[in-house]
């Protein structure tokens, strides 16, 4: 049996059959033998490439009839002219086929009796995108598409444009979008993504994230392994191929989270071990306030913040919290006391005796943590925030307003808990990073969980051992990053 050359370059300018049109060619073939010549050049195959493997894979005779071109561009016009004659070809392959052979036209090489008498050849000047689009039957945006996707894209990509199995509009979307990629990375790229154009988006805001020092490695773990590990504890593991848009967002989501509470818990050990350097470590005592004097340096506080019982026999607490917030705060350092209203005027004579009063704030508390003052008929949605200062503020601006999450009435670990979301609303006001804050009245630990969370230093104290204990494993699990 003959053996002619397939040269690869020539055999690329021959659309690829579909499945079906292969498998009707080959039984074809086998039915009725192969009754067309193959046509080659030099031994070098022309038009016949699909028959000549198949006539090779089933030992069919075939014969050949040998056409004589001058040059090898001469060759391959006559290849583009002959598939455009013969095939009824997919808008992406024919707009192909017109951008393949106008350089050839246009490169001089030719003969011009070649060129006039080739049937779709044209004159050899500068044709427009318009002009190929005309000429191809499709528009001069498929035409700009083909371009991008034949010069640009990974050849997962372009070989599923040329094989009908991806619009040029999709294949096109897909090569813009891998684009900022490094070209090594663009073939594993386009494997991942399919033909989602959403997916390869994701791959490049990945990869232009590296370029921050905090980065996770997420590109290159996907890149290298086709998904990511995401949870609380990187447990989970999300095959970036088989996954929706949805869930993959989801799972990067989950991802940024566990990498700012990785960060957030290295802050606050930092913040821990250099308050231990200091001398004002995180401390917590189980004592009365009046007690409390004893355990705090003199003027070393920058905030006390905290939440008294309210009742009338509670009044006299506010008379030892003034003393404490004269002792324990710095010069110009502030008390925001939480309290209710049935005693308000009372509290602030009290403290009143002891530290300036400069201010109410109004904490709101909506949905279903309103309390009903039954005696007084009242149902509550906020409650009063005093705020006095040790001397004069010169702090900076403060809304009056804070506001708890809808239904956040956090009770888990106290029955008279605030929840985590009033509390950081009300305390973002004030704090910032290495402020020292105090809450004398300690229950559930609340105020020490936002004050660590915002990288400040805390101190807590209450009468109540088993409360500080509860309090010391929330903390514990703020400081060891498992609750932020």
């Amino acid at each position: 049996m003959t053996q002619l050359t397939v040269d690869h370059e020539f055999h690329a300018l021959i659309p690829p059959l579909s499945a079906d049109e292969r498998a009707a060619l080959e039984a074809s073939l086998l039915a009725e033998g192969c009754r067309d010549a193959l046509v080659v050049w030099n031994g070098v195959i022309l038009d016949g490439h699909n028959r000549y493997e198949i006539c090779q894979a089933h030992s069919i005779p075939f014969e050949t009839v040998a056409r004589d071109f001058e040059t090898r561009d001469a060759a391959k016009l006559w290849i583009i002219d002959n598939q455009l004659a013969r095939r009824n070809l997919p808008a992406y392959e024919r707009t192909r086929l017109v951008l393949e052979r106008g350089p050839l036209i246009k490169s001089g090489k030719l003969a011009s009796n070649f060129v006039d008498n080739c049937p779709h050849s044209k004159s050899a000047h500068d044709r427009t995108r318009d002009v190929i689009a005309d000429e191809a039957g499709v528009s001069s945006r498929i035409v700009r598409q083909v371009e991008a996707i034949e010069k640009d894209a990974p050849a997962l990509i372009r070989e599923a444009a040329r094989a009908g199995e991806m619009t040029p509009n999709r294949a096109y979307n897909l090569t813009r979008a891998l684009a900022p990629l490094p070209a090594e990375d663009k073939e594993r790229a386009a494997a991942l993504c399919g033909d989602e154009p959403g997916k390869a988006d994701i791959l490049a805001r990945l990869h232009k994230s590296m370029k921050h020092p905090d980065s996770n490695g997420t590109y290159e773990e996907t890149l290298r392994t086709g998904g990511f590990h995401y949870g609380d504890e990187l447990e989970k593991w999300c095959d970036f191929a088989e996954s929706d848009m949805s869930n993959i967002e989801r799972a990067l989501k989950s991802l940024a989270e566990h990498h700012r509470r990785i960060a957030q818990q290295a802050k606050m050990a930092a913040l821990v071990e250099q308050a231990e350097r200091a001398g004002q470590p995180v401390r917590l005592y189980a004592c009365d306030i009046s007690d409390l004097t004893g355990h705090i340096e003199r003027e070393t506080v920058d905030y006390i913040i905290t939440d008294p019982p309210y009742g009338k026999e509670d009044l006299p607490l506010y008379g030892e919290l003034g003393r404490l917030s004269t002792h324990a705060l710095k010069p110009g350092g502030s008390l925001l006391v939480m309290t209710g209203q049935s005693y308000l005027p009372g509290v602030i004579e009290l403290l009143s005796l002891h530290i300036q009063y400069h201010w109410m704030l109004s904490y709101l508390t909506p949905g279903g943590q309103s309390a009903q003052l039954w005696e007084r008929k009242v149902n509550t949605f906020w409650k009063p925030v005093l705020w006095f200062v040790k001397g004069k503020y010169s702090g900076q601006w403060v809304g009056d307003v804070a506001r708890s999450n809808t239904n956040d009435n956090d009770k888990r670990f106290h029955e008279w808990g605030q929840s985590e979301s009033g509390m950081a609303d009300l305390m973002r006001r004030f704090l910032r990073p290495g402020d020292v804050v105090l809450d004398p009245f300690l229950g559930g630990g609340t105020t020490g969980v936002v004050a660590l969370q915002m990288q400040c230093v805390f101190i807590g104290a209450d009468k109540d051992a088993a409360k500080v204990t509860l309090s010391q494993g929330r903390i514990a699990e703020v400081v060891n990053g498992i609750h932020i």
